[in-house]
């Protein structure tokens, strides 16, 4: 009878048939002897529309252009309109015009809607 393995245990892990093992830490706690195979990774949460423009090879750059993308910022960090203006040093009515654009993007209906769909996207 074959003994039975502890699964959740890394030291059981039968890799004898494994061509490579990847392991993914944070860069600063890569043991010195392995930093010379280490690689640089970047982990990028997606929207679902970007996710998908992605897996069909179509164009895969972000949902939101450079001059959004300061405001979807702050949005995530739940500043208010007035706040966010004085940030981008644009009048209220400008950032209430990105915010309807940014609501739009993202298929949310309200600012607080659009904060945390930002949030959960990692802005």
């Amino acid at each position: 009878m074959e003994q039975e393995r502890d699964l959740t245990d890394p030291a059981e892990a039968d890799l004898t048939d494994a061509a490579e093992t990847w392991l993914l830490i944070e860069s600063d706690d890569v043991p010195e002897q392995w930093s010379h195979r280490s690689m640089r990774i970047t982990v990028i949460r997606l929207a679902a529309d970007e996710a998908r423009r992605v897996l069909s090879n179509d164009h895969a750059g972000p949902l939101i252009g450079p001059d959004h993308e300061e405001l979807a910022h702050l949005v995530a960090s739940g500043l208010s309109v007035s706040q966010m203006s004085q940030q981008l040093h644009l009048t209220s009515r400008s950032v209430y015009r990105r915010l309807a654009r940014l609501r739009s993007v993202f298929g949310v209906a309200t600012l607080s809607e659009l904060s945390a769909k930002l949030n959960r996207l990692g802005y």
